[in-house]
């Protein structure tokens, strides 16, 4: 399927998403004031998979998904992202720099992925997005260390 086709389904969606999505309230009309809000994973996160090393660097609003394998080839994904009250990081890739490797990846391309973090590790699951596949899930899904 085109690629724009793609990324009009996934805009449709979210459009119809936020269509239904009840009004945002202030936080004083927040019904569970105890309630925290999911801090950004900020920090430098890593992990091997399938011959590859994976590295997060999340800073505040920017991050960078650097993946090498052990042949020199290598994907650099910058991203802007936010993350939901739900523990979902989502973003859009601002710039993509390949090396040795073909991938659909571009900049403009959409993600998201559901985490949980504490001091030592990240663990990412649910991988959506525009690109996104069955292989590139088992890479990027997993326990990341944080350095």
């Amino acid at each position: 399927m085109p690629r724009f086709v793609l990324f009009a389904l996934l805009l449709a969606g979210l459009l119809s998403a936020a269509a239904s999505s009840p009004a945002p309230t202030r936080a004083d009309d927040n019904p569970n004031p105890k309630a925290k809000a999911v801090k950004k994973p900020i920090g430098t996160w890593t992990r091997e998979a399938s011959g590859w090393t994976i590295k997060f660097v999340i800073k505040d609003g920017e991050m960078t998904i650097d993946m090498k394998d052990g042949d020199g080839n290598s994907i650099v994904c910058d991203a802007e992202y936010a993350v939901t009250k739900d523990g979902v990081l989502y973003g859009t890739m601002t710039k993509v720099t390949k090396k040795g490797i073909e991938t659909p990846a571009d900049k403009g391309d959409l993600f998201s992925i559901a985490f949980t973090a504490n001091d030592k590790e990240l663990t990412a699951s649910d991988l959506k997005g525009t690109q996104v596949n069955d292989d590139a899930r088992k890479l990027i899904e997993g326990v990341y260390k944080k350095e």
